[in-house]
């Protein structure tokens, strides 16, 4: 059984060489054409598929699209230490993040999480210095 490569290599050396070192071509060429068109089908089919994946992947980038460009990042202050989670914009630089180095020195200015408590909020950098709002459970995950 023939490949789908090795059939496209035996129409490519029959084009390319012609004549005595491609006999099927002399001796039958409709079988080397069936083959050909063959092969022609199967590139043309690899590529439809191909680029109906480009679609999807299109579509599923453009739907990501509210989530990847929002520039929001969660805060989380819990008895043993505090996160942030950063939107993918923050990288690959998270430990350089504004909101990151302000909210260290929150936690270091107050010996702990802010006045806010405990939980997990939306952070912002202000004008005076990071700011929370506390996210709803439904906004959780």
């Amino acid at each position: 059984m023939t490949t789908p490569d090795r059939d496209e290599a035996a129409v490519r050396m029959a084009l390319e060489y012609g004549g005595e070192n491609t006999p099927a071509l002399t001796r039958e060429p409709v079988f080397v054409w069936t083959n050909a068109e063959a092969a022609l089908d199967r590139i043309l089919d690899r590529a439809t598929k191909a680029e109906a994946e480009v679609e999807r992947l299109r579509a599923e980038v453009e739907a990501l699209g509210g989530v990847i460009g929002e520039q929001r990042h969660i805060a989380e202050f819990r008895e043993d230490g505090w996160g942030l989670q950063h939107p993918v914009e923050c990288r690959p630089n998270l430990l350089d993040c504004p909101l990151n180095i302000a909210i260290q020195e929150d936690v270091d200015y107050y010996g702990g999480p802010p006045p806010e408590g405990l939980g997990r909020f939306v952070a912002v950098l202000g004008d005076e210095g990071p700011e929370y709002a506390a996210l709803h459970p439904k906004e959780e995950g």
